[in-house]
């Protein structure tokens, strides 16, 4: 039975919270839960770890966190200045090896992406060993011990132990902290020792099955739903009290927007005819590398299609705002039916650019894609999403665990054709049919964007439960038999050897 939470006191103080967030282009995860930390009356400061060059950014990234400043005087953000760390290498060494041998278990069996992606990063010594940790599994439990014992032994330097001093917060943010390899577990290990509670805002749809595996374990994890409880579990070996369950804070905005534009009005935007059409939405780098020889050949299929509702379809390809180069110079079909926008991509973070994105969905009688949260999106705004399974790109679809939450075992929001006559009967079923898949979308929106309600946004749930956090840390310390109750474990398993009972909380 899970248990609900309760804030420890109807008006909680004001926080000084320190949030260490990995890169700029991150404010699209967090914006709607940064705003609703700053409306409770905290200060929060921000400091980006990854150093990138604009070029180096997806058009738009960072806007919602130069909006939050301009909004909200208590709001700071700053890119990360620590001095050298002459252990990070090794302790990176330790963590990149530790990564790998998580994609050597039985879980991730299927999952050859995932595990060649990880095997790239890993030492070359501990690849080497692949076919021996395969062939005698047994060997990998102790070995994963021993690097595990080596990342949490290994000393971190004081300008980093400084820095938290020097913001003197009164809770420490961490995400997204499974990143192969990260450093970001240092800001969990040394929060534990400063006497600072620290917590993880899980960062997306994907982040606790498709990256590294959690070092060190934050005194609080906020999830999602209930799907990502399990994996906080099972996966990283979180303690199931110390997981609390809020809904998707990522999306909550959509819950409430509305169009800027009428169909018409939108497709003169774009370049397309009046009529109908689908949004083919790009995916990551990983995902898929370049996916604009697909379009085109699922393109020239839809005009071959024997339905003339397909034939005459119009088709609004959005690409990835972090893969977005190989649309910058495509030749576009001699087919006005057909259109590109925006062709450098944009990341949906200030007002124009949601306004932009969420048009596109809105407008749209479905969205298509290879693997991408722009179904979930799609979902809120109650859109049927559909794929097809190729060769090219299985690996990232069906050999990805995260892949599961969207298609449901048959009830998620995501249509997967296995044949391409498969999928031109959804596709044309959807478009025939407007509404056909409402129901199964509701399902899909109750289950794992907002568990508490369609009514009930998650970002106030996630932001009580930081307060939640500080408050119990603070009665924790106030005991007098409690001095050192809130060590790091150093050698939590790569994975729980069993399917533990739900005991994560609920946000309320």
């Amino acid at each position: 039975m899970a248990i609900a939470t309760r804030r420890h006191s109807p008006d909680p103080p004001r926080l000084r919270i320190l949030f260490f967030l990995l890169a700029t282009n991150f404010d699209r995860s967090f914006a709607c839960f940064l705003e609703a930390l700053l409306e409770r009356g905290h200060e929060v400061e921000v400091a980006i770890e990854k150093r990138k060059s604009a070029g180096g950014l997806p058009v738009g990234a960072g806007a919602a966190l130069a909006d939050l400043a301009r909004r909200f005087p208590r709001f700071s953000s700053a890119q990360l200045t620590v001095p050298p760390d002459r252990l990070l290498g090794l302790r990176t060494w330790a963590r990149l090896t530790i990564d790998y041998l998580r994609y050597l278990e039985p879980t991730f069996r299927d999952a050859e992406a995932l595990r060649s992606r990880a095997r790239e990063r890993a030492p070359w010594l501990v690849r080497r060993l692949e076919p021996l940790l395969v062939a005698r599994p047994r060997l990998r439990r102790p070995l994963i011990t021993l690097f595990r014992r080596l990342e949490a032994g290994l000393p971190i330097s004081h300008g980093r132990r400084d820095r938290i001093r020097a913001g003197a917060p009164d809770v420490v943010l961490v995400s997204p902290l499974v990143g192969l390899g990260s450093a970001q577990s240092d800001w969990v290990r040394l929060a534990a020792e400063l006497g600072v509670p620290s917590v993880l805002p899980v960062a997306s749809w994907d982040n606790l099955t498709n990256k590294g595996v959690l070092k060190s374990i934050p005194e609080q994890v906020i999830v999602w739903n209930d799907a990502q409880a399990r994996e906080a579990i099972e996966l990283h070996g979180v303690p199931a009290s110390q997981i609390v369950v809020t809904g998707a804070h990522t999306f909550d905005h959509w819950f409430t927007w509305a169009p800027s534009s009428d169909p018409a009005g939108f497709a003169r935007t774009v370049g397309l005819p009046p009529g109908p059409f689908v949004l083919f939405a790009c995916s990551s780098r990983f995902i898929a590398e370049d996916e604009t020889r697909f379009v085109r050949d699922w393109v020239d299929r839809l005009r071959a299609a024997p339905d003339p509702i397909l034939r005459d379809l119009g088709v609004l390809v959005r690409p990835h705002p972090q893969n977005a180069r190989h649309w910058q110079d495509f030749e576009l079909p001699d087919d006005s039916r057909f259109a590109v926008w925006p062709r450098a991509g944009s990341s949906p973070t200030a007002a124009e650019s949601r306004t932009a994105f969420f048009d596109s969905i809105h407008h749209s009688s479905g969205v298509v894609g290879i693997s991408t949260s722009v179904f979930i999106e799609a979902a809120i705004v109650g859109r049927p999403t559909f794929t097809i399974l190729t060769d090219s790109f299985r690996s990232t679809q069906e050999g990805t665990l995260h892949f599961k939450h969207l298609t449901g075992d048959g009830d998620g929001p995501l249509l997967v054709g296995r044949t391409w006559d498969e999928h031109h009967d959804q596709l044309a079923e959807a478009l025939h049919r407007p509404g056909l898949h409402d129901a199964r979308l509701a399902r899909f929106l109750e289950r794992f964007v907002r568990p508490h309600g369609r009514a009930l946004a998650a970002a106030p749930l996630a932001a009580a439960a930081v307060e939640n956090a500080v408050a119990a840390a603070r009665a924790l310390a106030s005991r007098p038999s409690a001095s050192d109750k809130r060590s790091q474990p150093s050698a939590i398993p790569i994975l729980a050897p069993e399917r533990r009972s739900r005991g994560w909380r609920r946000a309320n």
